[in-house]
């Protein structure tokens, strides 16, 4: 994810989840669900076996990254229902820390901000957002993700960078900084000479 100290929980997705932990890439051990028919019993927050496995691995893998935080990242796909409430406050009732911060991106407009505020403040998580997006209602620590602007082929303007540099005064916090587009690594390195 954003350098060191970030691991994803690979199975949310259902599918193949990619480490940018070391600023490298490899394919995590992740359940191939696409082709498995297990579709079912994965993703959502679903109380199955095989999450509760993924969950383990993701510990696993966590500690030998020497991640800091574990990042659950939704779909739009994953909407505020009853259904996903309940499942996600028993997954995070239940996931064992082991000293893992949790950080959590919801995305779409159907999660209100008060949704959101209401969930991270009760089950201590880290709310993920992208800040040309909407801006983040809890958490001590800042994790932004930033997918592009409209879509992820956006490259990073110098105006938009500049923007960038101007929120992250306004908010001195501690935190994580990723860009997840097609050019990630350019605007990265471009952000970077910004000073």
């Amino acid at each position: 994810m954003a350098g060191v100290g970030a691991a994803r929980f690979p199975v949310l997705h259902q599918g193949l989840a990619v480490d940018h932990s070391r600023g490298h890439q490899s394919h995590l051990p992740a359940f191939a669900v696409s082709n498995t028919g297990e579709r079912d019993s994965v993703g959502s927050f679903r109380q199955t076996d095989q999450v509760w496995q993924a969950w383990q691995r993701t510990l696993e893998i966590a500690r030998i990254v020497e991640a800091r935080v574990v990042l659950f990242q939704c779909p739009k796909s994953f909407m505020p229902t009853s259904e996903n409430l309940v499942n996600f406050s028993a997954f995070v009732r239940r996931v064992e820390r082991d000293g893992f911060r949790l950080a959590w991106e919801p995305r779409g407009e159907a999660w209100t901000a008060d949704i959101v505020r209401d969930l991270c403040a009760e089950y201590d998580l880290i709310h993920c957002v992208d800040p040309f997006e909407t801006m983040s209602v809890h958490g001590d620590m800042r994790y932004w993700r930033l997918h592009g602007r409209g879509s992820y082929s956006y490259r990073y303007t110098h105006a938009d960078l500049t923007a960038l540099r101007h929120m992250l005064a306004k908010q001195p916090r501690l935190g994580y900084l990723m860009f997840n587009n097609f050019s990630s690594k350019a605007d990265a390195l471009r952000f970077r000479q910004l000073g």
